[in-house]
């Protein structure tokens, strides 16, 4: 259970190319016929839901500690025509308060596609919606309960060989729109092409090289220069080279190191220049423990109320352990710095230059059958930002319960 989840547009992800969050069609090595369907429902004590210090939840109208209830049910289907396969992913969930009645909504996720092999290569055509209420903790206002609404569709060509070099290249577009008036200045259309060559080679792994241009833009939201007007919005131009190994029984996973340019329509909205890295690594020494360790410097356009565009470092690290078959435990820490690139001033009220949030957690889950899992969760989060006012720590503490039917 994580303490808090971002609805997001990527402009650049470990620098490669922009994603649609929600469109990740499985992994489907051989076509095969499967239906997955879960129930859930989790109940959690949050000791600050407003997601801010006690000064600026009073503003919003909101108090700090309550209970959640989230029901949910959830869908995954494959099916298989001729050597090809069809996908569907859908989530529908509400989202329930025991006094932050204004925090209430549904959560709404579906994405579905195609992967077609021809000729030795892979074309993944997908589209996907989601609607949810926007994450508290990333409005800066003191506007709460906007509903989001993304858009979006993205293809992706991959024609992988066990040995040698093979192309790789997408193309993802992306629409999110607000619910509320005030939010509507922050409405995003982004798109983004990427290309690049890859080299596979068993004693090394696959080798990618790739260089992806994307183009945001907000369409409510344009400033008269006294010569024209100018709508808000960046390029991002990432080169970046990839080395996965999924190979090993101990070590496996991918790292990548690339260069980020940023150019913003708005002369008064700062660029930005420099190196950008990935990886995601799990080490697995044996025994019943397992590591994973997750990095990545981010260039992002998002609808958050007056950013073009923001900087983001994260690191994650995780511990899985198997107590019994049936019992596993989980601690997970993480570290996020980020800095915004702020429009010029509409409200008067613009986010912080930086801020830096700190999480740590743990949990254990038990599986009663094959189908009912239990999970109790504990998170403790806190955030540190260049402006007092919008400084906030909180701890959550929730029981799940999963039915897979």
């Amino acid at each position: 259970m994580a303490i808090s989840g971002q609805g997001c547009l990527r402009a650049s992800r470990l620098g490669i190319v922009a994603m649609i969050c929600g469109i990740v069609p499985p992994v489907l090595a051989q076509e095969e016929r499967s239906l997955d369907v879960q129930l859930s429902g989790t109940a959690t004590y949050d000791s600050n839901a407003a997601r801010s210090g006690k000064a600026q939840a009073a503003a919003r109208g909101l108090v700090q500690e309550e209970g959640e209830f989230r029901p949910s049910v959830s869908a995954a289907l494959v099916l298989p025509f001729d050597q090809h396969g069809f996908f569907l992913d859908a989530q529908a969930g509400y989202e329930f308060h025991t006094r932050n009645k204004r925090l209430e909504s549904e959560r709404i996720a579906v994405a579905g596609g195609v992967r077609l092999h021809m000729a030795g290569c892979t074309i993944d055509p997908g589209v996907s919606y989601r609607r949810r209420l926007s994450d508290v903790e990333d409005d800066f206002s003191n506007t709460v309960g906007n509903v989001e609404e993304v858009t979006g569709a993205s293809g992706t060509l991959r024609c992988k060989r066990a040995i040698g070099f093979s192309p790789v290249a997408s193309a993802s577009w992306t629409r999110s729109r607000n619910r509320l008036a005030v939010r509507r200045r922050s409405d995003l259309n982004s798109f983004t092409v990427s290309a690049g060559m890859a080299y596979a080679q068993p004693s090394i792994g696959r080798l990618s090289l790739f260089a992806s241009l994307t183009d945001s833009r907000y369409p409510n939201r344009q400033f008269d220069t006294g010569a024209r007007l100018v709508t808000d919005g960046i390029r991002n131009i990432a080169a970046t080279v990839q080395l996965e190994r999924r190979i090993g029984t101990k070590l496996q996973g991918s790292i990548s190191a690339g260069y980020v340019i940023v150019d913003p329509d708005l002369a008064s909205v700062r660029s930005f220049k420099g190196a950008s890295y990935g990886a995601d690594i799990r080490f697995m020494p044996g025994g019943r423990a397992s590591f994973t360790l997750a990095a990545a410097r981010t260039v992002e356009a998002s609808n958050r109320l007056d950013v073009s565009y923001y900087r983001q470092d994260e690191v994650k690290l995780g511990m899985h352990y198997v107590v019994s078959p049936l019992i596993g435990a989980d601690l997970r820490a993480s570290w996020r710095s980020r800095h915004f690139a702020a429009t010029p001033a509409i409200t008067g009220l613009t986010p912080p230059q930086t801020d830096r949030n700190y999480a740590a957690g743990g949990g254990f889950s038990y599986a009663m059958n094959r189908r009912i899992n239990v999970r109790l969760d504990a998170d403790y989060q806190r955030r540190n930002a260049a402006i007092d006012l919008f400084d906030y720590d909180g701890l959550r503490v929730g029981l799940s319960v999963n039915y897979g039917m």
